[in-house]
């Protein structure tokens, strides 16, 4: 705690929860008072404490009460009452978000800048200011002013809230990360301008004074334009100002577009920052404007340069906005950085990411414990094809869908995760290859005869391409089943890679050349693709099939399957099943089983193999409980149609539509819309689980 950590840390979320108090570091004081009865304790340079963020100090004998200094009126007079347990105080701003950071004799903190005209070089704008307070006086060794990002753009709801710097600042050494309100990382020089400008940004008197209106979000318009207004004149740059080293600014590099404010607290682990950059909607908090945009990135503490993004991004998956800080997690013999993603779920990613190639950043990685290791023999007998030699599965994994090539019966479905199976005999021929999309309604099946079949109902209806493409061998479909890619070819055929974006009605080649192709698997959004040539080589492209990359790691490639979102590639070869958990750059053998055909789910928790001669087997790593699952499902369904009664009793209230103003008659309107979508996607779930 060095004097106050915890303390500091707990008044300071009590701030958060109450933004428009007085806005004075009244705990700061707190255990400043008790120093000469106190035994020391050590640093408090990030929020909680250090990285694992568990916030537990070693600091004992804190006081149990204290008061920040006050004053009260009476008979028209203000009569000044002292705090108790107080040493001093120092004034913020009137909102502040953000929890103190401890190092050596500095206490780091941030707030609105609504005392920043006390300074006649600057105006108040609604931005933010980072201060340097001395811990044993609370005097301000530095401030740095952070302007609010003004823009002409009606839908970009950022910095328009008086919140101010938002982001808990963390120290590393002689350097102090914050993600500022404008949108940027900023490395800062813990001393200050007391110790001169160091380069390589030296232009921080232009910073603090730069509230230009600009026509767009930044990274939206081109700032050399004759629409962009000057950069404003700078002020001057006077010792107790902060010192900028360097700035990254992922608002324009990266075309992230974050919701109302940027909060993270930067991890520092080795020489890279693990950032959150706060991704979320935009003004009509219903349209994720940047869904391209990385959620989580890394940089290089010391040059601020890009290593590496979360790719691919959360995108249309965010409820709202990423807002979690990563943290530090020691796990066997891995260290990973757990963070907190805005589709709620949690994320962990490997420290020792997979670097960029040509200038481009790398991929982030995340980790997915032993998976494919666990691989149960579905019983031959429940009614599953003679001779077992493709197979597809749905999102959660739950749908499972075989093929066979010598068996009257062509496609046997499962609902239950291969427990249970019927046969769907809608075909006069045999079929050698078919998918399933993440809904486990899309079915796309290609003929040995080139003939390519679809179903958008679970296999009830069919329906026939108008194209015959022969010696089809794979085929795989995007999130909502009409983005198709397949490939033709074979061991000793060469074919090419097709893609259809009717539900596979047309098709068109999207390959350069001839390839003894073997199989092929696309990420939910449809611009991975990965697929495999017969004698070892992997293509993968990012961009659609425009352009490819090469890699050559095994040779006799048989089958491929990849998760949704690219990071789960599993292969089959004739030595067994590898797995890829940060696309391609390494891979596991988790089995000797050799399989036909692999197929690994959506959410890259289960996989399917089909092993021939009878025998499909099934991965279930972290399979759900059904049952829980619909418990839970009917719970929340029963939640939401009390609140959709409740609001409908409302709108239907003339008193009511009467009085209430129109923005909350509207609100109330939107919210029923809310509700009424997320109860049918309640009923479609429990559907799939029936």
């Amino acid at each position: 705690m060095r004097d106050l950590s915890v303390t500091g840390m707990t008044i300071c979320k009590q701030m958060r929860q109450l933004p428009r108090c007085a806005g004075m570091l009244s705990a700061i004081g707190l255990a400043a008072i008790f120093l000469g009865s106190l035994a020391r304790a050590g640093d408090w340079p990030q929020w909680g404490g250090r990285d694992e963020r568990n916030f537990i100090s070693a600091e004992t004998n804190l006081p149990a009460i204290f008061k920040p200094n006050g004053h009260q009126t009476e008979d028209g007079k203000q009569i000044d009452i002292p705090g108790q347990n107080l040493k001093w105080s120092a004034p913020l701003g009137n909102m502040t978000y953000v929890t103190p950071a401890i190092s050596k004799g500095k206490i780091f903190i941030g707030s609105n800048d609504a005392h920043v005209d006390e300074d006649n070089r600057f105006e108040k704008t609604g931005g933010g200011v980072m201060l340097c307070l001395d811990e044993a006086t609370g005097k301000v060794q530095w401030q740095l002013v952070i302007p609010r990002l003004r823009t002409k753009n009606p839908k970009f709801n950022y910095d328009d809230m008086n919140l101010g710097l938002c982001s808990s600042p963390t120290v590393d050494g002689d350097r102090v990360y914050i993600v500022s309100s404008r949108g940027e990382v900023l490395c800062l020089d813990i001393n200050g301008q007391s110790n001169g400008n160091a380069p390589p940004f030296i232009n921080e008197g232009a910073y603090m004074n730069d509230s230009r209106l600009l026509p767009d979000k930044p990274g939206r318009f081109d700032p050399t334009g004759t629409n962009v207004p000057p950069l404003p004149k700078p002020v001057e740059i006077k010792p107790t100002d902060g010192d900028i080293i360097w700035s990254y600014n992922f608002i324009e590099l990266l075309d992230v577009w974050p919701q109302d404010a940027v909060d993270c607290s930067i991890l520092v682990v080795g020489n890279n920052l693990f950032v959150c950059v706060s991704n979320g909607v935009d003004k009509s908090h219903k349209v994720i404007p940047s869904p391209n945009a990385p959620d989580m990135i890394v940089l290089d503490k010391r040059t601020g340069k890009l290593l590496a993004v979360m790719d691919p991004p959360l995108g249309k998956a965010i409820f709202h906005g990423d807002w979690s800080s990563p943290t530090l997690a020691h796990v066997g013999n891995k260290t990973l950085v757990i963070w907190g993603g805005g589709d709620g779920f949690c994320y962990a990613f490997d420290s020792v990411f997979v670097p960029g190639k040509d200038g481009k950043p790398g991929d982030s990685g995340i980790v997915y414990a032993e998976l494919g290791s666990n691989w149960i023999n579905l019983n031959p007998g429940l009614s599953i094809p003679a001779y077992a030699s493709l197979i597809a599965c749905s999102s959660t994994g739950q749908y499972v869908i075989a093929c066979n090539d010598n068996s009257g019966y062509l496609l046997s479905i499962s609902k239950d995760f291969g427990t249970t199976w019927s046969q769907n005999d809608g075909f006069s021929e045999n079929n050698n290859v078919g998918c399933i999309s993440c809904n486990g309604k899309i079915i796309v099946l290609a003929a040995n005869s080139g003939n390519i079949y679809y179903s958008t109902d679970g296999g009830t209806n069919w329906h026939t391409s108008d194209q015959n493409i022969p010696q089809i061998v794979s085929i795989c479909c995007d999130e909502t089943g009409k983005m198709l890619t397949m490939c033709s070819g074979g061991q000793y055929n060469l074919g090419n890679l097709y893609t259809s974006n009717n539900n596979g009605v047309t098709w068109s080649a999207k390959f350069p050349k001839p390839v003894n192709w073997t199989c092929v698997a696309m990420n939910k959004r449809g611009n991975f693709r990965v697929a495999c040539e017969y004698n070892g080589f992997i293509f993968f492209t990012r961009d659609y099939g425009n352009t490819w990359d090469t890699y050559s790691l095994l040779n006799s490639w048989l089958c491929i399957g990849m998760s949704d979102d690219q990071r789960i590639i599993a292969i089959g070869t004739d030595d067994g099943i590898f797995v890829s958990t940060n696309q391609l750059g390494t891979l596991t053998q988790v089995t000797n089983l050799r399989c036909w055909f692999i197929q690994v789910s959506s959410c890259g928790k289960y996989m399917s193999a089909a092993m021939g001669e009878s025998e499909i087997y099934i991965s279930l790593e972290g399979a759900i409980d059904l049952d829980k699952e619909k418990e839970k499902l009917i719970k929340e369904q029963s939640r939401i149609e009390n609140n959709i009664a409740g609001i409908e009793k409302k709108l239907l209230n003339e008193g009511f539509v009467s009085k209430a103003p129109a923005e909350i008659i509207a609100y109330e309107r939107e919210k029923l819309t809310s509700m009424k979508s997320s109860l049918e996607k309640i009923k479609s779930n429990l559907e799939s689980l029936a």
